[in-house]
């Protein structure tokens, strides 16, 4: 069961504690880890190419199931201010701010 009080797709927290930990074991670790990886990537790309990776590109290079899920995680660094996307419908909608 999720908290619904100030759930938004970067705080994800448990009904049971408040660290975060329950049935559902600890969510704050390994989402904030993914996180740092795409956001290190899509630097490294933006450096390297001079242009942001696809959400495939991500997908591919670190081994995320879904183009949902990056979808969801640059969203999340989206809200934090690193990234702003372009646009729906662009292949490279990731800018750094």
């Amino acid at each position: 069961m999720l908290a619904s009080s100030t759930h938004t797709p970067c705080s994800i927290r448990s009904a049971h504690t408040s660290k975060g930990r329950g049935r559902m074991g600890n969510l704050r670790g390994r989402p904030a880890k993914r996180r740092r990886e795409v956001m290190a990537f899509v630097e490294a790309s933006v450096h390297q190419n001079g242009r942001a990776p696809s959400y495939g590109e991500i997908c591919d290079t670190l081994g995320i199931r879904t183009r949902h899920e990056v979808s969801r995680i640059v969203g999340c660094l989206e809200a934090q201010g690193l990234l702003r996307r372009a646009g729906a419908g662009r292949v490279r909608r990731i800018h750094l701010t």
